[in-house]
């Protein structure tokens, strides 16, 4: 249920980059920035400029710099972008960025929560759990969704080391372990 760990060496980067985020004090601006780096990503055309190895890295790091610029990501973090090129660990932009929301909101000491439902909820459904929980924490806070279909319904909800368990699952399993004490 908890999130992917990030690959160690990644988890350098991530926290250099953090740490110059938090220096200069950039946490909305690196967020969009992530955040268009995110939708990159999701163009084949840069995942495959990006995941090359045959590019050669001061060719690749210039059109880097145009492709960022254009879509208005910040110098720093073009920068930090550049830098995981010529070091050839651009292929872990993507773990890099997965990664990045949960890491600064841990920095920013913002509660995370961790939700794992059978079937995946509406934007609408996402919304409405967030402001429950911001509402009960009376803060901002992380959600993290994940999805496990064994579980058939209901959630189960990861509060730093608290589990509340309402999937159809656990109480199935109940059940099941209640009856082979009466049998």
């Amino acid at each position: 249920m908890s999130a992917k760990k990030l690959t160690p060496v990644f988890e350098r980067y991530l926290s250099a980059y953090l740490d110059l985020v938090q220096e200069n004090k950039l946490f909305s601006e690196a967020s969009a920035d992530v955040q268009k780096l995110k939708e990159l990503l999701n163009i084949e055309q840069f995942q495959q400029i990006v995941s090359n190895p045959l590019y050669q890295k001061n060719h690749l790091n210039d059109l880097l710099a145009k492709v960022l610029g254009i879509a208005e990501i910040t110098p720093l973090t073009i920068k930090f972008v550049q830098v995981l090129n010529e070091n050839a660990r651009l292929y872990g932009l993507n773990e890099i960025v997965d990664s990045f929301a949960r890491e600064l909101a841990t920095r920013q000491h913002i509660p995370i929560i961790e939700v794992t439902s059978a079937q995946s909820l509406s934007d609408a459904q996402h919304q409405q759990l967030k402001t429950q929980f911001e509402k009960q924490f009376a803060s901002e806070i992380f959600l993290e969704m994940s999805i496990d279909p064994k579980l058939i319904a209901g959630l189960v909800v990861k509060i730093g080391s608290q589990m509340l368990d309402t999937s159809l699952k656990s109480k199935l399993d109940r059940v099941q372990s209640h009856m082979k004490g009466i049998g």
